[in-house]
This record gives C-alpha cells, structure tokens and sequence, in this order.
C-alpha cells in the first residue's frame, strides 16, 4: 500500500472509530482488534499527542500490510 492510502486509512480509522475498525476486520481477519482499538483511542482522547499516536496507527497498518501480501485492501470509501 502506498502511503497516501496508509494515510486515508489512518484518518478514517481516527474519525470513524469502531465502525472503521470493523470494516478493516473484514478485509484483515488477522489483524489485532484490541490493539487496532488502542491506537485509534488514543489518537482520538489525546489530541496534544496525535502526532505520536497516529504515527503508531501508521506504522500498525503498514505491518499489517507487509502481513497481508495476497494485496487486498480495506476501502477507504465511506460506505
């Protein structure tokens, strides 16, 4: 995935919260749910540190990309 999208992804994880968590579940059974939550709270209730948590979200994802090499993708499109 390029960045751009890790970088949607992120955002919309961030915004969206649980529902956006439960989408990427679909599409990346594998993934760790109460880590996923953990990033995406944290970037959420800590805004002065933001930066720092939605870099970990970032880096989350782009592990779990690296996991996933058959290339399918959670969408970034609103549903």
């Amino acid at each position: 995935l390029g960045d751009v999208y890790k970088r949607q992804l992120r955002d919309r994880l961030i915004t969206e919260g649980n529902p956006a968590i439960e989408i990427l579940l679909q599409q990346w059974p594998t993934a760790d749910r109460s880590r996923l939550r953990q990033l995406v709270r944290a970037a959420r209730e800590r805004p002065a540190a933001g930066d720092r948590s939605a870099r970990k979200l970032f880096r989350y994802l782009s592990t779990l990309r690296e996991e996933h090499a058959d290339n399918t993708a959670p969408s970034v499109d609103s549903e």
